[in-house]
């Protein structure tokens, strides 16, 4: 998957030291990266205080499943404490189930604002294995 300069830009800016204090890359052992995480933070519509943004987080697929993203996601998470932000939010797909995964393992819990999301999450948790934390 490509991702062009322009969106980019619009999801970081163009604070170059701001990035770089931020973002974060998984490289192989030729140097090579092969994932990435950024440790952000954005204020959403409805919400009442700043939160911490964990922000793209991506492996290259033939490096997924190999556990790359545990330490990834822990020098985002990380990096928002010592940013000073005491809450963290995400956002994702509900077919990425080993995200997920990750991410309930993490303390990271879903925002069931409609009755049809409790409905959707219940069929997740089930499939994890984790009946009941939702």
């Amino acid at each position: 998957m490509t991702f062009p300069d322009s969106r980019f830009v619009e999801q970081f800016g163009i604070d170059e030291g701001h990035i770089r204090d931020n973002q974060f890359y998984l490289c192989d052992a030729s140097g090579f990266p092969v994932g990435t995480a950024t440790a952000w933070h954005h204020r959403e519509e409805g919400r009442a205080h700043d939160d911490g943004l964990v922000h793209w987080v991506a492996i290259v697929p033939p490096h997924q499943g190999k556990g790359l993203s545990r330490p990834l996601l822990g020098a985002v998470c990380h990096r928002l404490r010592e940013r000073g932000f005491e809450r963290a939010y995400l956002q994702t797909s509900s077919a990425r189930i080993a995200a997920l995964a990750l991410y309930l393992s993490f303390g990271f819990t879903p925002d069931i604002s409609e009755p049809s999301q409790q409905a959707v999450w219940t069929r997740i948790l089930d499939r994890l294995g984790t009946p009941g934390r939702s």
